[in-house]
């Protein structure tokens, strides 16, 4: 399973995009691993010093199904999509976070949509509670863009329509703003993309159509933690995201607001943040972390090191007074190497990697019930 983002060349941009929007757009397609700020074992090292806490505490600890999330290739067959929540549920976790791609709908396949009503329901009979992370739909990404103001009403009823279905315990209605852009056919010339002021109203009634038809379920948004601070485009300007999680934090009815760590750059951005500006008296989640991106995942040698991150990760959390952490590459879990066999597949969630037992550790002694 690799990561579903899309990353526009920079030479590319700077042809089609002014100066202005060009800054903005190219830093929100960075990827959210970079090599200046990689993980690696001596900085691990270091944090578990610096981040280790007086006393251990408790918070609530989910993980992602990826077999069930994004566009569901022909191999993800339901008992692959099984065997991926299965594993999971023998972590201990509280929670099972499927970013659900919304193309069934879209195209009326009634297939796909039973499919995933099959996995929400193996997570919901299992007494975990299910997170929804939205995932747009496949066809955005395939050709099939939208203007600006199409995009957002679609969007809308997106949120709706599978909140209305799946009734989750939280939903990320926004995640990562410039993971979005690719799909949106106007990004180019319209300035309301770019704006962070416009993407809070977009916020608002997002979380208005989930809560007028799941009012019990909390509602967040997440943004890449590596695009708050480390830009050098910004050149000391206020970058997109600071400004957007400013305006949601004024949102009352936002529930909680979302950090994606995958590099070093990430988590000091994340403590930036919130020691510069605060929460806004949202709760805090890292809702995506893994110990990299991109030529960092799936390296069978980063095995031991992907257990020191999982404790570090914890540490971090407690540091940060966060309430719920997401791992997002949960594959890694049981193995490192995969192939598109579902036989295969189905027998590697079988196997387990350390950092599936610091997970289950941490989660079996301080996760809380969502």
């Amino acid at each position: 399973m690799r990561r579903r983002r899309i990353i526009f060349a920079v030479a590319a941009m700077a042809i089609l995009l002014s100066a202005t929007v060009s800054v903005a757009f190219v830093e929100l397609h960075r990827n959210k691993g970079s090599a200046s700020g990689s993980i690696t074992t001596q900085w691990l090292n270091q944090e578990l010093i610096n981040w280790k806490p007086s006393s251990n505490g408790s918070l609530l600890f989910g993980a992602t199904a990826l077999r069930s999330s994004y566009g569901i290739p022909s191999y993800n067959t339901m008992q692959v999509q099984a065997a991926d929540i299965n594993m999971l549920l023998s972590s201990n976790v509280s929670a099972i976070r499927i970013d659900i791609g919304y193309a069934p709908w879209l195209s009326n396949n009634t297939a796909g949509i039973g499919e995933i009503t099959s996995a929400v329901n193996l997570v919901k009979s299992s007494g975990k509670a299910l997170i929804i992370a939205d995932a747009s739909s496949e066809s955005y990404r395939s050709g099939g863009q939208l203007n600006w103001a199409d995009f957002k009403q679609q969007w809308i009823l997106r949120v709706r329509t599978l909140a209305s279905l799946y009734h989750p315990y939280a939903y990320i209605v926004v995640k990562e703003p410039g993971w979005y852009y690719p799909m949106i056919s106007d990004v180019l010339t319209n300035p309301l993309v770019l704006s962070p002021y416009d993407w809070s109203n977009l916020t608002v009634s997002l979380i208005s159509a989930v809560k007028s038809v799941s009012p019990q379920t909390l509602v967040g948004v997440s943004v890449a933690a590596y695009d708050l601070y480390n830009s050098s485009y910004y050149q000391g300007k206020v970058s997109f995201n600071v400004q957007y999680l400013q305006l949601v934090e004024k949102i009352p009815s936002l529930d909680f607001i979302g950090f994606d760590i995958y590099d070093t750059q990430g988590f000091n951005g994340t403590m930036k943040f919130l020691t510069q500006i605060g929460n806004g008296g949202k709760a805090v989640w890292i809702a995506e972390a893994w110990s990299g991106d991109g030529q960092y995942v799936y390296n069978s040698s980063r095995a031991m090191l992907d257990r020191e991150w999982m404790q570090v990760l914890y540490y971090f959390a407690l540091r940060i007074n966060a309430s719920v952490v997401l791992p997002f590459y949960t594959d890694l879990f049981s193995s490192y190497t995969w192939d598109t066999n579902s036989s295969d597949i189905i027998s590697n969630y079988n196997l387990r990697q350390p950092v599936f037992y610091e997970f289950q550790s941490l989660a079996t002694q301080y996760g809380l019930p969502a």
